[in-house]
C-alpha cells in the first residue's frame, strides 16, 4: 500500500518534541510521526503486531539488480 501526504495540525510542542527525536534517530518528521501512530494503533489493537510499515521508496525500485552497471 502506498503512502498517502496528508496535512495535519499538532501542537507546537509535540511538533518540537517529533522533531527532537527525529533528529536523534537522523529520520524525518513524517517518520516519526508514522512511527507514533504505528505503534499507538497496535498498542490499541487496530492493526496487528506483525504490521510492519513502508520501506523508503524515495528513488523509485531498488528491489531489481541494474545489470548495466556490471
Amino acid at each position: 500500500m502506498p503512502r498517502k501526504r496528508i496535512s495535519i495540525s499538532v501542537d507546537t510542542e509535540v511538533l518540537a518534541v517529533l522533531a527532537d527525536k527525529a533528529i536523534d534517530l537522523n529520520t524525518s518528521v513524517s517518520r516519526m510521526a508514522e512511527t507514533a501512530l504505528i505503534a499507538h494503533a497496535k498498542t490499541l489493537g487496530l492493526i496487528p503486531e506483525s504490521y510492519k510499515p513502508l520501506g523508503e521508496t524515495r528513488g523509485g525500485d531498488r528491489t531489481v539488480e541494474d545489470s548495466a552497471s556490471d
